[in-house]
């Protein structure tokens, strides 16, 4: 995906031959619409990994021993630098 992503500014995401989803790079990363791409960015990034913990409620990262960060933001940079 990072190099994708460093070389592109669309992508196209296609399952059995066929095209299922297209556009702006961030936003096909950052928001995918189709199961087959939501699965891929969840498989391949740490961006995955992290909507993973977010959903399942559990730590992400610990801020002090009393508070738990369960929510992120991303930005364009982020998802750029993923």
């Amino acid at each position: 995906m990072a190099v994708v992503k460093s070389i592109a500014d669309k992508v196209a995401v296609m399952e059995r031959g066929k095209v299922v989803e297209v556009g702006d790079v961030y936003e096909v990363f950052a928001h995918p619409k189709q199961p087959i791409t939501q699965k891929f960015v969840q498989s391949s990034s740490s961006l995955g990994n992290i909507t993973k913990l977010i959903e399942n409620d559990e730590v992400a990262a610990v801020d002090t021993p009393e508070k738990k960060l369960i929510k992120l933001t991303f930005t364009r940079e982020s998802v750029d630098n993923a």
